[in-house]
């Protein structure tokens, strides 16, 4: 992500009273932990894919396909807890008083204190008509958390021959992803979306 979250914290924070400081501090920073492990994640799945062309490991299943699904599977719940968070940040900072163990996108999507234009940026990017990357998001991790494990969701496909460096892709609506350039994609619109939202808190506010 190209910018500190932070930032929009030092924006806000004198629109709510000095005693909210802490709570909104606090869901800042647990904003940006979550984007520098996307990133971590990310980098790890780059760096392992990698090494996937040293033919002579001995054990090529357990030193190379299970450490990048359980990566994936990270980098998955990880992207989905960032939107958790935002969801929290707007129960707190226009006091819907929605019990945090009820703060879901329905919940919020469809609170009446919701401003029309933070309403739009969920329009645009979590209504799954619109957007095919957060359908992959949404639905891929909730199979992965109550289901299913990653590498039965997303099976990977390694080709070390047909590109100048390995390859890996995996199957999602019936058409082969290559994982880097897909969660390349991904990273990109969570980037988008939150930079987008935090602008829209701040203008409503």
């Amino acid at each position: 992500m190209q910018y500190d979250v932070m930032d929009y914290f030092d924006q806000i924070e004198d629109f709510f009273d000095e005693s909210q400081h802490s709570e909104l501090y606090d869901i800042f920073e647990a904003l940006q932990f979550k984007i520098k492990k996307n990133n971590y994640h990310f980098k790890n799945i780059q760096n392992i894919i990698g090494q996937a062309d040293l033919l002579e490991k001995e054990d090529y299943y357990n030193e190379i396909h299970l450490p990048i699904y359980f990566e994936v599977e990270s980098f998955l719940v990880s992207l989905r807890t960032n939107v958790d968070i935002l969801l929290h940040l707007l129960n707190f900072a226009f006091d819907m008083n929605i019990d945090k163990n009820n703060v879901t996108l329905y919940t919020i999507f469809h609170h009446k204190q919701l401003p029309k234009n933070v309403k739009n940026i969920f329009e645009r990017y979590t209504r799954p008509y619109n957007n095919p990357t957060w359908t992959f998001i949404y639905t891929s991790r909730n199979e992965i958390v109550h289901e299913k494990s990653v590498n039965q969701i997303l099976p990977i496909d390694i080709d070390l021959f047909g590109y100048e460096k390995p390859m890996v892709f995996f199957e999602w609506e019936n058409a082969p992803r290559e994982i880097i350039v897909f969660f390349q994609q991904c990273l990109r619109f969570l980037e988008n979306f939150v930079s987008q939202l935090l602008q829209s808190v701040k203008i409503s506010l």
